[in-house]
């Protein structure tokens, strides 16, 4: 893997705001190669489906090679977001649709990568 491939490599550049903190987070970390992200928001991005073969790469690397920087909310959050990831299930924070359309929030990054804000009053069944 590129030391400087970063998430905005892989699903372009961000566009729009960032109205909850979970929104902010990944922001600030979009354009941060892979590599220099810290535990957690390769959790956070792997648990939200975003990027996520380039990021599963990475964290099994780290899971193998390196200790954990302590910057998870617990111990085992990058497990347990691998762990998720390969299972299938999808985080309840993270609606992802037939159409490719991920949903973090009021955030949505649809198949051709454009964000666009999600409507309150819009209805997406849970899979």
């Amino acid at each position: 893997m590129s030391s400087t491939l970063a998430v905005s490599d892989i699903l372009g550049p961000w566009s729009g705001d960032a109205p909850t903190g979970l929104i902010q987070r990944c922001r600030e970390a979009w354009d941060t190669p892979l590599e220099s992200l810290n535990d957690l928001m390769v959790a956070t991005f792997l648990s939200q489906n975003i990027a996520t073969k380039h990021l599963l790469i990475e964290a099994k690397r780290r899971m193998k090679d390196q200790e954990r920087d302590e910057t998870e909310y617990f111990d085992g959050q990058l497990l347990e977001a691998i762990e998720r990831l390969q299972s299938g299930v999808i985080h309840p924070d993270c609606l992802l649709r037939s159409t490719q359309t991920i949903y973090i929030g009021s955030l949505s990054v649809s198949r051709d990568w454009q964000r666009t804000a999600r409507s309150s009053h819009s209805k997406t069944p849970r899979k």
